[in-house]
């Protein structure tokens, strides 16, 4: 991928050894260090588990739309991953600074 950007709703592909293929899941990005090739993520989930440490967000709605997802997602605040930006497969969307600022009050 060229460029990445914090908010950036990316597919992140995980080898998955059990069935022998990569797996691509949604993500979040919530920083990036270019200088080590990373990236902080948040997994995003269509099973509705916001509480009080996810954000659910609705496809339809103008988030939604913006992100890209095709259904309805919670972002899951309770792990953040660093992962190589090589893992990065694609971008599909993006979050403005307002849902940015939701997930870092969650994180914090």
């Amino acid at each position: 991928m060229s460029s990445i950007h914090r908010g950036d709703v990316v597919l992140v592909g995980f080898h998955n050894a059990q069935e022998k293929m990569t797996i691509r899941r949604p993500a979040v990005i919530v920083s990036v260090n270019m200088i080590k090739n990373e990236v902080a993520v948040l997994p995003m989930s269509g099973r509705d588990e916001a509480g009080e440490k996810g954000l659910r967000i609705v496809a339809k709605s103008p988030e939604g739309r913006i992100a890209g997802l095709r259904i309805d997602a919670t972002i899951n605040c309770r792990f953040v991953a660093q992962i190589p930006t090589a893992l990065v497969v694609s971008r599909i969307g993006h979050f403005d600074e307002n849902i940015m600022q939701k997930l870092d009050k969650l994180l914090s």
